[in-house]
């Protein structure tokens, strides 16, 4: 069997094969084009790897683990604390309010 049996069945007149070159150029350019394509979506895909990796690293960093359970329960602690803490803040400018209006007094 040959290796080229499109050329070998076609017959050999010159507008025949330049259509025939013109199929096999569209064919070899969508190839082309096709693994351009295949080439940047690995391209994507190993940029998205490594920004989880810098990520889980982030998270470690930021919350002391990258278990996601462990740092779900540090951020809800967090969020406890601020809302203690803005609390707590403004209780003291209430008595600073009440401090300053008392003061004012003759």
């Amino acid at each position: 069997m040959s290796d080229t049996p499109i050329s070998d069945s076609t017959p050999h007149n010159v507008a025949e094969l330049g259509l025939l070159c013109r199929k096999l150029e569209r064919d070899v350019n969508d190839g082309i084009d096709r693994i351009k394509r295949i080439l940047a979506e690995r391209d994507t895909a190993r940029m998205q790897a490594a920004q989880k990796v810098d990520i889980r690293k982030e998270f470690r960093h930021l919350l002391g683990t990258d278990d996601i359970e462990q740092g779900v329960a540090v951020v809800r602690d967090m969020q406890q604390r601020i809302k203690r803490l803005e609390q707590e803040n403004d209780a003291m400018r209430a008595d600073l309010l009440l401090w300053n209006e008392q003061e004012a007094k003759p």
